[in-house]
């Protein structure tokens, strides 16, 4: 299927070339405290650790955008190529691209 190769990257880490990353970050720590919720003396209070949304641009590319903590990164799955428009794709924040070449890694 379509993600094939992105399912055996991350299951296995078996693929011959990675998939360029977009690395930057967004926020602060504090902002990933959801409100403290009190049950009487007991608080609970969330907070995000990881998240992730995998989405079609409007050039029809495949993003797999994830957080974790205030690191953000952006892998393209349309190209094993490093393409300048994905470093300023989400707002906010620069990712500029880590990108190793095949056989590099």
């Amino acid at each position: 299927t379509e993600f094939d190769s992105l399912r055996s990257f991350v299951r296995r880490g078996s693929m011959k070339q990675l998939w360029p990353i977009y690395w930057g970050q967004q926020g602060e720590l504090g902002d990933l405290k959801g409100k403290i919720i009190w049950n009487g003396q007991v608080g609970r209070q969330e907070i995000v650790c990881y998240r992730f949304v995998l989405s079609k641009t409007i050039k029809e590319e495949t993003v797999f955008v994830f957080s974790m903590g205030t690191d953000l990164m952006l892998m393209c799955l349309s190209y094993r190529i490093p393409v300048p428009d994905f470093e300023n794709s989400v707002v906010g924040a620069k990712l500029p691209c880590i990108y190793y070449e095949d056989g590099t890694w």
